[in-house]
């Protein structure tokens, strides 16, 4: 089945979400991401509010020496992520994407019990076939 911009981001988003910890270290956080194939990890805040650690995230880090190599997450992650419904159209995502200039996003219903994330990767095939 042919997926197209006007399809439901939940189509291409990865549910669930790789999780990461607080106190997950930059290795930890690269290992993980390697391992899952994936270019960014949610994190579960105090709050239970939700923030996003990408792999951006870890070689600024690295690059500007803010938190070397011993960093932990919740030294780099972004703590004001931007969310969607399951129901958002590809397109829409897409595009409120590059507004943002951000290349993920949180997948998230009102329970915030299915949670996901959706990357530009993951829009390309489905924009370029419409």
């Amino acid at each position: 089945m042919l997926i197209t911009s006007e399809d439901s981001v939940v189509a291409v988003a990865a549910i669930p979400a790789l999780m990461a910890e607080g106190h997950d270290s930059l290795k930890e956080l690269a290992l993980r991401m390697t391992e899952g194939e994936c270019g960014a990890l949610l994190v579960r805040q105090r709050d239970g509010e939700l923030a996003i650690v990408t792999e951006r995230d870890i070689v600024r880090s690295l690059a500007l020496g803010d938190a070397g190599a011993a960093g932990w997450a919740t030294d780099i992650m972004t703590r004001d992520v931007i969310s969607v419904r399951p129901t958002a159209s590809i397109g829409d995502v897409a595009s409120l994407m590059i507004e943002a200039g951000v290349r993920h996003v949180v997948v998230q219903d009102d329970e915030n019990d299915r949670v996901g994330v959706a990357s530009m990767r993951d829009l390309i095939e489905p924009l370029l076939s419409s």
